[in-house]
């Protein structure tokens, strides 16, 4: 058995995917010696509390950490650290050396492009992030599975600084314009369930129907967004789980002087969570 380890997990514990990862985290410590977790505090300004970053673990006398490395500055904080880390981020392709730990982005972006032409869609569009390589991957594994079938998705991508600096309104605005240049009876991904909800809010500012005439698919399986939109949100499932597990066990390894083998370990996604955005077969004789 192993020793018991002190684990730091820098990432929002709010988002629900996360919870749970925190959760696998935890069982396979408490399996495998024991471990003590250290996870981040609530980061809403009114509870005075700040969100755990890399910078705040500087000093800390832990074992290892389980982070989002993102940007050149993470990468510096990792070797201040001097301590294992392994990476949950998708942001960029490039490892840097970084052990990485994530979900298989091409095969869930595949998998929802299966579960649309499964109803009958012969049309198909992408909403994503540019130059985000998990957005990038999720688009390419669902564009990758359409023109299988000799069909293609039109994507529509923003970039983060763009996002940033616009309200709701133009965001809405700018889906709205776009998804009336799409065809009728058209699938749609979003890379993330908030932007998902984005979609439908605009699909039914333009007089759009969701699912009969635009069918939505987002990703993350987030149940306050899903469940709580109108329609409820179809969505891929992360695999929280599955990708706790491959992480705590990699970060063991690493404590510990062992092999770990590959540096970029993809995790498949857990498969589709069906509700009503998607909840309608399109037959191409309307009468039907």
């Amino acid at each position: 058995m192993a020793a018991s380890l002190k684990i730091a997990l820098v990432y929002p514990t709010s988002l629900p995917w996360m919870a749970q990862l925190v959760d696998g985290v935890r069982r396979y410590g408490m399996q495998y010696g024991g471990w003590q977790i250290l996870t981040c505090p609530p980061s809403l300004a009114a509870s005075g509390e700040r969100p755990r970053t890399l910078h705040s673990l500087i000093g800390w006398d832990g074992d290892g950490a389980i982070a989002a490395v993102r940007s050149e500055e993470d990468r510096q904080l990792v070797s201040r650290l001097g301590i294992p880390v392994v990476n949950l981020s998708g942001w960029e392709a490039d490892l840097h050396g970084i052990p990485r730990v994530s979900v298989d982005n091409r095969l869930a972006g595949r998998l929802a492009a299966e579960h649309l032409l499964e109803r009958g869609l012969r049309h198909f569009g992408f909403v994503g992030w540019e130059g985000v390589h998990y957005s990038e991957e999720r688009f390419a594994g669902f564009n990758d599975r359409i023109l299988e079938e000799g069909l293609h998705a039109v994507a529509r991508f923003d970039t983060p600084e763009d996002a940033f600096d616009s309200t709701l309104a133009e965001e809405l605005t700018a889906l709205g314009r776009w998804l009336e240049s799409l065809p009728q009876q058209c699938g749609i991904l979003a890379v993330h369930d908030y932007w998902a909800q984005l979609v439908m809010e605009a699909c039914a500012a333009v007089g759009l129907r969701v699912p009969r005439d635009v069918a939505v698919i987002g990703m993350d399986d987030d149940s306050i967004v899903c469940e709580r939109s109108i329609p409820t949100l179809t969505s891929v499932c992360w695999n929280s789980s599955g990708i706790a597990w491959e992480a705590a066990a990699l970060i063991d390894r690493m404590v510990q002087g062992a092999e770990i083998g590959s540096l970029d370990i993809l995790v498949p996604p857990e498969g589709i969570t069906e509700r009503q955005s998607t909840a309608l077969y399109h037959h191409p004789d309307e009468v039907i």
